[in-house]
């Protein structure tokens, strides 16, 4: 287990400073950002949460000089509907468990 564990912390910190990489380059570079864009939209899919919430932060401040297609935009609104569904999900069990303890 230690090995898988060792792996997905590694492909995590690399993801993170890919995205973190990708958006200063952006911030610098208006062709860069567009090129780029695409890149990041796709990590809006990544399965480890912070990723996801970094390359959505990466986006908004890579500048006004980019513009999502209307599949970026439908990615986008899915991935903030599934994280609105998953906060809703905590907040209800954090509710009941707090209810179950009384």
């Amino acid at each position: 287990m230690q090995p898988l564990v060792s792996m997905i912390l590694r492909n995590y910190l690399i993801l993170t400073r890919y995205v973190d990489s990708i958006r200063k380059l952006a911030q610098k570079s208006d062709e860069f950002a567009r090129t780029s864009l695409e890149f990041l939209v796709d990590m809006f899919n990544d399965e480890i949460d912070s990723i996801r919430i970094n390359s959505l932060n990466s986006v908004t401040h890579m500048g006004t000089n980019i513009q999502l297609n209307d599949e970026q935009v439908r990615t986008l609104k899915l991935i903030i509907f599934c994280q609105i569904k998953s906060i809703n999900y905590f907040i209800i069990l954090t509710v009941n468990e707090r209810i179950n303890a009384i």
